[in-house]
């Protein structure tokens, strides 16, 4: 029998019990040196229960059109095209809310190549001054359990937040660190996943990569990794409410 390790994920927002998460420990494949004799967990999840998707949550682009015009103009130009009206950011605008420059967010785009269709329509429509830029992006990607369950979204969920990854150095400023959310951003509902104190001031003397400095992110919240303001935003989550509307008396789709 293979040993085994099992993490325990804490709910933040209900009493509801823990969800075990096991691992298999078995000795590492990597081949390089440093990972000879090693032992690596693997969790003991079956990924062909859940159907994987991604998407295009929404894209900013920049457009510099020849012809100053509205932007009431451009939005009739894309209701052609869209299902849905787009948000419309007027840069510099002059007399009139008149302006040769827009950014434009398109919500859940079929595809780059028709965002590209979209560009290219406006340049026609008034003009092309410079090459339509893309300033933001959202991507999704969504993981849904064959068989629908609480246990089974929080199994794929505490595997992604164990095993995500990315080469951004997202340690060394305290405001980029692991770290979840379950509620509003008042600080009892926010909860550093690395926990801080004298070390901080000494970053590279202190031992921090220690089980003692770590807290398991909530399996329904929201874990962040990367500051607001850096160039990629790493966001997971158990999502089961999409459309909020906290202005409309709390409104929400259920999903």
């Amino acid at each position: 029998m293979k040993p085994s390790v099992t993490a325990f994920l804490p709910h933040g927002k209900t009493s509801h019990p823990d969800v075990a998460l096991n691992f298999e420990v078995a000795d590492s494949k990597l081949i390089q040196t440093r990972f000879v004799g090693r032992k690596m967990l693997k969790p003991t999840i079956d990924l062909a229960n859940y159907a994987f998707n991604a998407l295009i949550d929404w894209i900013n682009i920049r457009v510099t059109v020849a012809r100053p015009t509205q932007h009431q103009w451009i939005q009739l130009e894309l209701r052609k095209f869209l299902p849905r009206d787009s948000r419309i950011d007027t840069v510099r605008a002059g007399a009139g809310n008149v302006s040769d420059t827009f950014q434009i967010r398109i919500q859940e785009p079929i595809s780059i190549a028709a965002v590209r269709n979209l560009c290219t329509l406006i340049g026609i429509k008034f003009g092309d001054a410079a090459p339509a830029t893309v300033e933001a992006i959202e991507i999704s990607v969504d993981a849904y359990p064959r068989n629908p369950s609480d246990e089974a979204r929080a199994l794929i969920l505490g595997v992604m937040q164990r095993t995500i990854f990315t080469q951004r150095d997202i340690f060394r400023d305290p405001m980029a660190r692991p770290r979840c959310c379950k509620g509003d951003r008042s600080s009892q509902h926010n909860r550093k996943l690395l926990a801080g104190g004298r070390w901080e001031k000494n970053f590279d003397r202190y031992p921090w990569l220690t089980a003692v400095n770590h807290h398991a992110a909530w399996v329904d919240s929201t874990m962040y990794l990367g500051a607001k303001e850096d160039p990629v935003l790493i966001r997971i989550m158990d999502k089961v409410m999409d459309e909020q509307n906290t202005v409309a008396g709390g409104t929400c789709q259920r999903l």
